[in-house]
């Protein structure tokens, strides 16, 4: 099995909501993100959104919770 390791440069900073659309842009599930919102216990308090974004013709998955 190959070892798959990811390297994040942060010295900016990044926000969750920036980390989770990175991780969909990788291809962690959709799904995924809603299954671990039920398992924090807040599925009944939150809505999520996942589109898809362009900024400075640069394309991007967006997440929000609200």
């Amino acid at each position: 099995m190959k070892t798959k390791i990811l390297y994040l440069d942060c010295s900016s900073g990044m926000s969750g909501d920036m980390f989770v659309g990175a991780m969909l842009d990788l291809g962690w599930p959709a799904g995924r993100v809603a299954e671990t919102i039920a398992e924090a216990g807040i599925a009944e308090e939150c809505h999520s959104h996942i589109g898809k974004v362009i900024r400075c013709n640069i394309s991007a998955t967006k997440f929000d919770l609200y």
